[in-house]
């Protein structure tokens, strides 16, 4: 790949964060998936598809009729067998049901069809072929639907099942499954197989994440060991990122602040070490904090986060997660940087502004707020107005662009 290509793809992830970074600042915490890149391949779980559907039939393939007007897509024709969700007006047993697109299915193959009710009928929008475990969800799926946690449990023991489908369902179930839904579950995790399958070189990168952090929820001293070789052991190897997240998250949670310290040395100060791994260690800080997780204390999670205030790529981005973790200690430091050295940027001067502009309504909403926060707040209050004089059309826009995004909330 080329140095343009490399410097393209580097401006696209790092926009792509900026983004994110700046819709959640001002945001109410919500629950943060397993896996934070999950938008990768992302694949919608088989309990997702179901829960959105209005209708689910099982269903027997009778034939297909490949198209002859290039217009078409031809048909398939199938005959539902029985109904597992939905209202029985809409669908019943023996009914034939013809898509308006030719199928792959055998005859006689068993498949699910999932539909939505439109107006006084229906349609169906998906086929999905069958499978013992997706049967069995179905059976229970009133059990299922209630609890997050009892969706969880039932797929767990279909991870890296040799049921294909089994195992696709599992992986997307967990790809997408909050932490919290996750942790009294911890007990049940397989910790045994979890380690071959971080170790295994097939291993998807997808699910790489996913299994470090589930090794570091359920994990002992031990294994922190075997996170730190599948980190540090592949460093300089640049295809070695996706997931790359979850396995550092996990060996934070095994190895607490030692570990964090470790990460600080050899990536975090690291200047010359690639934006894809820093932001993979941005990623599981940024999973510790909003997951509420007090295996590191706060305080030491900004210091790591401080770090790459001196980084050129990454100065933008950290202001906006040292907002979210209340930092608000540095904000003279970020004023005085306004406009100099890594600040010079308008991302940069946005995110500093964006910065004071949360400490100023800290107190906001608070009864009674301390007396610390009353005064850190008086003071980024002094500090827009000193960038007002400075840069007005700048603290002005940005001002103006933030209060249009919360009159659209």
């Amino acid at each position: 790949m080329s140095d343009y290509l490399i410097g393209c793809s580097k401006r696209i992830v790092k926009s792509w964060a900026l983004l994110i970074a700046f819709g959640i600042l001002f945001s109410l915490a919500t629950p943060r998936p397993v896996c934070s890149q999950c938008f990768l391949g992302r694949v919608d779980a088989f309990s997702e598809q179901i829960q959105s559907s209005d209708l689910v039939v099982l269903a027997e393939f009778v034939c297909a009729v490949k198209p002859i007007d290039p217009k078409s897509a031809g048909t398939s024709t199938l005959v539902v067998r029985r109904v597992l969700k939905g209202p029985l007006d809409f669908v019943y047993a023996d009914q034939i049901v013809q898509l308006d697109y030719a199928a792959t299915f055998l005859t006689g193959e068993s498949v699910f069809l999932l539909g939505q009710t439109k107006g006084t009928g229906f349609e169906w929008w998906t086929m999905l072929p069958f499978s013992n475990c997706r049967q069995g969800y179905l059976d229970r799926i009133k059990e299922h639907e209630s609890s997050p946690e009892k969706r969880l449990r039932y797929f767990l023991p279909y991870l890296e099942s040799t049921d294909f489908l089994a195992d696709l369902d599992a992986e997307n179930e967990f790809t997408v499954a909050n932490y919290t839904d996750l942790i009294d579950l911890t007990p049940e995790f397989p910790r045994m197989k979890l380690r071959q399958w971080i170790r295994n070189p097939h291993t998807s990168p997808r699910r790489l994440g996913v299994y470090g952090v589930m090794l570091g929820m359920c994990g002992q001293p031990v294994d922190a060991k075997l996170l730190h070789e599948m980190i540090f052991d592949h460093l300089n190897h640049e295809n070695f990122v996706l997931g790359l997240d979850g396995l550092l998250a996990g060996y934070l949670l095994v190895h607490g602040e030692r570990g964090l310290a470790e990460i600080d040395s050899k990536i975090l100060q690291d200047r010359s070490g690639s934006f894809s791994r820093t932001f993979a260690v941005m990623q599981a800080i940024r999973f510790l904090k909003d997951c509420h997780i007090d295996r590191i204390p706060m305080p030491r999670l900004r210091d790591s986060m401080r770090l790459l205030l001196d980084r050129q790529d990454f100065a933008d981005l950290v202001v906006v997660d040292l907002a979210r973790m209340q930092d608000w200690e540095i904000q003279d430091r970020l004023t005085r940087q306004y406009g100099k050295n890594l600040f010079t940027e308008p991302a940069s001067k946005r995110a500093i502004i964006r910065f004071l502009m949360a400490c100023s309504q800290q107190t906001l909403d608070v009864q009674s707020p301390p007396p610390e926060a009353v005064a850190s707040a008086g003071r980024a209050v002094k500090n827009l107005e000193f960038l007002r004089r400075q840069d007005p059309e700048m603290v002005r826009n940005t001002e103006r662009f933030f209060m249009e995004q919360k009159l659209l909330e």
